[in-house]
């Protein structure tokens, strides 16, 4: 500072030159403050809110809107036969308490319509005309507000005629033409309006598309609206139940209607395989949906395609997951299988090899409709020693197969679409001598000694999720309680660090369906893969299902024995339970079965990445490749093979995974030490430049 005072004192001392003066010094700082500013770098986000090598914003999961969301349409009778007072009061007000019961109890997002008839129109024979035209919305299919819809509910007035099929008409406009619908009819007695004849109106609608299904309540029925009840059910696979009282009608209220909007939801951007190699559209990293039938094949199945662009450094993890359709009574309709078949490199150079990571059945959603479904994962693990300098790194094909073998199990429903999920990972790899300073792999052997016991205490119920991206999320020594029916299956997370070892524990007490059922328990790992599953049959004496992976997580259990690869990532792994329905031709009386789950965390957590797979949307499908953030597409062939040709288990500085541990981090000048040292330097040139200017004109 000395010196810079003296350069002013000396070179500017002059009246004349003043205006020049503050002009050079003002436009010095400002340059100094810029430079310096902006070498500063930006705050770093955690780790798991970090962008996607993809470099493209994702989507968060939506509610309402998606593909594979399912809603449900209440119709309430209020026909002058609801006024009856034989059911601790009116029918009119158990029924307004069944439904605010059941609208409490359903979640904040689900999507609920409701519509009543027989309300604003009297039952006398001279209006006959007018009172089966009686239907009124109440709510349509949205998120459910509430308070607002109880409100409405409190004022309700029964007096008119009975118009079901024409309800039935208006419920399934409402609902529209995609996802899983249901309606759900609660009435006390039979169509007064017919025709149209309520069974026919229901076979109609059964006609019209897959994915529409009608559950019956009767509340205080004879045997002739029993039968009426049972035959609308019947005509799309949904269920007929009977209520003899308040409590009846609300728990069997509350079961169809909760069943009916919190089925499995399939997540993703939507997406469309490719029937060829050439219509193949690149996805990015995050997760993907899709509608498609199933191809009927015993062997030579037709590959389905798409493309990925692997961010130089990185692995890929692509999985595929397919879940075959359930009716109304939990019972699988097909035994349905995918698989990622092979990953394709079409500059045809010698590039790495796709390994298989594994799946608990081979990714197959099974009729018997208990086995947690899990999925097919295959990685494309990067190799820096592998890679000639031919292989574009852009340009990989990703080949599924989505398959019902030729059977007469599935000749009914082969037609029948199925959603499949696809998630794409890409993985930062480590440096060698960064993976050499974490722990070593453990091998099965080594790692399947005894294990602390996950313990049962007291549970706090906990509505698990319908599937991993709605599973919420528990953590060590929480024990939890829940409920569930047959077909159905939930999903708990919990975060795992390296070095820990998750544990869950089962329970459950006697079949509450008379001995009909079985229950299955997994453990998935971040991509959703199993790596310890269980049965328990709780109409037996069991004991409680304990279940563990056979090694504590690490990062280089990927180089050990089999059985390494699923166990090698840091992140949420998943408990799932799913019922089995083994008796489907009796009625499912609509009982949940409870069961109790808890988990533990073995092990203190050791060192390793920081990098954590993704549970975001992926971007949107292009023609185009999808690549890393940052790397421009013409740029990206040519910086894969130079990097593949130069470079030694390298990756990005930009995307490489950073280790937990201080002795892992780069040692060098920070960004702000950089920055002020170019600001202090452009200052002297500046001050420089101004004394010489300043001399020159003293001398002219």
């Amino acid at each position: 500072m000395v010196v810079v005072q003296d350069f002013f004192k000396d070179s500017f001392s002059s009246s004349s030159s003043k205006r020049l003066r503050v002009t050079i010094v003002v436009t010095l700082l400002l340059a100094a403050w810029t430079i310096g500013f902006s070498a500063i770098p930006a705050p770093v986000a955690a780790a798991q809110d970090s962008p996607s090598p993809s470099g493209v914003e994702q989507p968060a999961p939506t509610g309402e809107g998606g593909t594979g969301e399912a809603k449900a349409e209440l119709i309430m009778d209020l026909s002058g036969s609801m006024l009856a007072d034989d059911a601790g009061g009116t029918r009119l007000d158990a029924a307004k308490r069944a439904s605010t019961e059941l609208i409490d109890s359903l979640p904040d997002d689900a999507l609920l319509g409701m519509l009543v008839y027989g309300q604003r129109e009297s039952s006398d024979e001279s209006n006959r005309e007018r009172g089966c035209q009686d239907i009124e919305v109440l709510s349509p299919v949205q998120k459910v507000d509430k308070e607002g819809l109880k409100s409405r509910i409190a004022g309700l007035e029964a007096q008119g005629y009975t118009p079901i099929g024409n309800a039935l008409r208006k419920a399934a406009d409402e609902l529209g033409s995609d996802g899983e619908r249901s309606i759900i009819l609660v009435s006390d007695g039979i169509d007064t309006c017919a025709p149209p004849p309520v069974c026919e109106v229901a076979k109609e609608l059964a006609g019209q598309g897959v994915g529409l299904t009608i559950h019956t309540v009767g509340f205080k029925v004879d045997e002739e609206a029993r039968a009426e009840l049972e035959c609308v059910a019947q005509a799309t696979g949904g269920q007929s139940m009977t209520a003899d009282d308040a409590t009846q009608l609300a728990d069997h209220m509350k079961f169809l209607t909760q069943r009916s909007v919190q089925g499995y939801e399939t997540t993703g951007t939507p997406f469309e395989f490719s029937e060829t190699k050439e219509g193949a559209k690149w996805l990015g990293e995050g997760k993907y949906q899709t509608t498609l039938v199933p191809e009927v094949a015993q062997h030579d199945r037709t590959p389905l395609y798409y493309r990925i662009a692997v961010p130089k450094g990185h692995n890929a993890i692509v999985t595929s997951k397919v879940l075959a359709n359930i009716d109304a009574e939990g019972k699988g309709q097909q035994d349905v299988r995918t698989e990622v078949d092979e990953i394709i490199n079409e500059t045809g150079g010698k590039c790495q090899d796709d390994g298989r990571m594994g799946s608990l059945t081979g990714a197959e959603a099974s009729a018997d409709s208990w086995t947690p479904t899990s999925a097919d994962a295959s990685v494309l693990a990067w190799d820096s020693d592998r890679i000639e300098s031919s292989c574009d790194q852009t340009k990989w094909l990703v080949a599924n197969n989505v398959w019902v073998y030729d059977g007469d199990s599935v000749a009914d429903y082969r037609d029948e679409p199925v959603k499949v999920e696809v998630s794409v990972q890409f993985e930062p790899v480590l440096k060698k001598q960064d993976a050499d300073k974490l722990n070593e792999g453990r091998s099965s052997s080594t790692g399947d000694k005894a294990y602390k016991k996950a313990t049962f205490g007291e549970a706090k119920p906990v509505n698990g999720g319908n599937n991993a991206a709605q599973a919420p999320e528990v953590k060590s020594g929480d024990n939890i309680s829940d409920t569930i029916v047959p077909g159905e299956q939930k999903f708990y997370k919990i975060p795992v660090e390296w070095g820990q070892r998750p544990v869950i524990a089962a329970r459950t007490g006697n079949s509450e369906r008379d001995n009909a059922d079985s229950m299955g328990v997994a453990l998935l790992n971040p991509f959703e893969v199993s790596v310890a599953d269980g049965t328990m049959h709780f109409y037996q004496d069991s004991e409680d299902l304990n279940l563990s992976t056979d090694r504590p997580v690490e990062y280089n259990n990927r180089e050990s024995n089999v059985g390494g690869r699923p166990v090698a990532n840091a992140g949420y792994y998943y408990a799932t339970v799913r019922m089995a329905n083994y008796r489907p031709d009796e009625e499912v009386s609509g009982i949940d079965q409870p069961f109790q789950l808890a988990f533990l965390l073995d092990n203190k957590p050791t060192k390793g990445p920081d990098w954590r797979p993704t549970d975001k949307n992926g971007p949107t499908p292009s023609d185009k490749p999808i690549l890393a953030k940052g790397e421009p597409e013409q740029e990206s062939s040519k910086d894969s093979s130079e990097d593949a040709s130069n470079e030694s288990d390298s990756s990005d500085t930009d995307s490489q995974a950073s280790a937990s541990s201080s002795d892992m981090e780069d040692e060098g000048m920070s960004p702000l030490v950089i920055g002020t040292v170019v600001a202090v330097v452009a200052v002297f040139i500046g001050i420089a430049g101004a004394i010489v200017y300043q001399n020159k004109k003293r001398k002219e």
